[in-house]
């Protein structure tokens, strides 16, 4: 019998997704890139993608966490922007099932969900996004 023969791949990340409006990362592609190094270790989140295979939304929020056996959800969307149909059909029946589900429109209005939610984020990465992110709404003219 022939041996067989294995070849080892490098992890290859994702691709991201469409650019955001600025031409820039979209939000949620920022979020879950920081995610790993600020989230407490007894957490996990992973990105849902922005629609089922067959093109038709899913309604579920775009970021999920795990945490001490309680499922939050964290949807990211721009300013002005309303939630889907779906999405205010299924985020009540998800509440009621007891996930805790916010909406949040820049960086650090989710980082402060997160908080809000209980999660104690790694203050030093989190901060340098805050900056960062308040740095890019005043090159825009957005202010504070």
């Amino acid at each position: 019998m022939a041996a067989a023969e294995v070849k080892i791949q490098r992890k290859r990340n994702p691709p991201p997704g469409p650019p955001g409006p600025d031409g820039g990362p979209r939000l949620k592609d920022r979020l879950m890139a920081d995610l790993d190094r600020i989230l407490p270790p007894d957490a996990f989140a992973f990105a849902m993608p922005d629609a089922s295979q067959d093109g038709m939304k899913h309604g579920i929020p775009g970021i999920l966490i795990v945490h001490r056996g309680r499922a939050l959800g964290l949807e990211l969307g721009r300013p002005g922007l309303r939630l889907s149909d779906r999405q205010r059909t299924v985020f009540p029946r998800l509440r009621q099932a007891g996930m805790r589900i916010e909406v949040a429109r820049s960086f650090a209005e989710a980082l402060r969900s997160l908080r809000e939610m209980g999660l104690q984020l790694g203050e030093q990465e989190s901060l340098g996004r805050q900056v960062g992110e308040l740095f890019r709404l005043a090159q825009k003219g957005g202010g504070a």
